[in-house]
């Protein structure tokens, strides 16, 4: 606080100059733009405090994704309740559009106007079998050389099957589904107990390759590129909530691609040591 009078306030003011009083003029106004800012702040921090977040996501986003994004949040904004609505991306889409929810987690980038998108990172699918399979000494295989193998596979519905079915037409390679519908989790489990081979995003099979549980095999027309984005509607009156969740989610979204370049980086060194071995 300063210690002021109006007597003292009036001859400080009149022994000024010009270009004194303008300078004053203008570190006065910065310093009630800054008042200001800070009061606004602090009330949308306040609402952002008491507020709620409706995310939607995708089975695979959902598992592998979601918790990492969600913990970076309720840093910053521990009060924060968050409720999570799973399905596919056609119904997220859609209760997104109707404000039943505020933000989505997709596999793809949905077209129109009406939605703006934020590149959360990038995946791709990658054939599973188990340590003991026959391909589990192989780098790399064709889809063609999957005739006779048993392939465990979601509904249709799901995003992952589609890039399935197709990369087997595509080389004229009979698909023999043995299991349909199966979720991320149980295509893996299914896979370790050599039921079959599936194909599964990576994201979502990292730890049981570490732990050499399951072995991932380069198949010619299978390696699927998928970019994972956070989608909402296209608004200028988002929640506080939204927004922050924004803004946190667009630093994690760099943290995540920067730690994917250095991966595919080191995934490109160990190809080419084994070329060389």
């Amino acid at each position: 606080m300063f210690w002021r009078t109006p007597s003292y306030e009036n001859w400080v003011l009149s022994s000024l100059s010009y270009v004194e009083l303008t300078l004053f003029y203008s570190y006065a106004t910065r310093l009630l733009a800054l008042r200001n800012e800070a009061v606004t702040a602090l009330a949308d921090l306040a609402r952002v405090s008491r507020g709620s977040l409706r995310i939607g996501t995708v089975e695979s986003t959902g598992l592998y994704l979601l918790p990492r994004l969600v913990h970076d949040f309720h840093v910053q904004y521990p009060s924060i309740k968050i409720e999570v609505v799973s399905d596919h991306s056609e119904k997220l889409l859609q209760e997104l559009k109707e404000r039943r929810i505020d933000v989505a987690l997709l596999a793809h980038l949905p077209e129109g106007d009406e939605l703006e998108s934020r590149l959360i990172m990038r995946d791709r699918l990658v054939l599973i079998v188990s340590p003991r399979h026959r391909l589990a000494g192989e780098k790399s295989i064709r889809v063609r050389e999957l005739g006779a193998e048993s392939i465990i596979v979601e509904e249709t519905s799901c995003s992952l099957h589609d890039p399935v079915v197709e990369a087997f037409q595509r080389f004229q390679t009979p698909l023999n589904v043995r299991v349909e519908s199966a979720t991320i989790e149980t295509i893996k489990k299914m896979v370790a107990a050599d039921m079959g081979v599936g194909c599964v995003p990576l994201m979502c099979v990292r730890e049981e390759l570490a732990r050499k549980e399951l072995l991932a095999v380069e198949a010619e027309g299978l390696r699927d590129e998928r970019s994972l984005w956070l989608v909402r509607r296209r608004s200028e009156a988002h929640s506080h909530t939204s927004e922050a969740f924004m803004e946190v989610i667009a630093s994690s979204a760099d943290a995540l691609l920067q730690r994917e370049q250095v991966q595919a980086e080191k995934e490109t060194g160990d190809d080419t040591a084994n070329l060389k071995n």
